[in-house]
């Protein structure tokens, strides 16, 4: 995907997630910028932990009725019934 807007990095980070000149940070911005939330593991190297936390997301993420009806309809199998919410609130996805 093209790079086609900005990115905003999960404010709940602290300076040591961010590592040295937010070098940990860069990739994540770089996906965020394709319109893709970026998630890491909340313990790296623990396995049997299954929690994520949100690193950056897209400034203006896409709008789930933009999206081509093949994309939509493969997302839409993911929920139950096929009801998927018109909306998400990003604050489900902190840590």
């Amino acid at each position: 995907m093209p790079l086609n807007s900005d990115a905003i990095v999960n404010g709940r980070l602290t300076k040591k997630d961010r590592g040295p000149d937010n070098q940990f940070v860069s990739c994540f911005l770089e996906m965020s910028r394709r319109e893709l939330f970026s998630f890491d593991k909340t313990v790296p190297g623990n396995f049997a932990d299954t929690g994520y936390r949100l690193i950056s997301r897209p400034a203006c993420p896409v709008n789930l009725k933009s999206l081509p009806g093949n994309i939509l309809s493969l997302l839409k199998s993911a929920f139950i019934n096929n009801e998927m919410p018109e909306t998400f609130d990003i604050s489900d996805f902190g840590d």
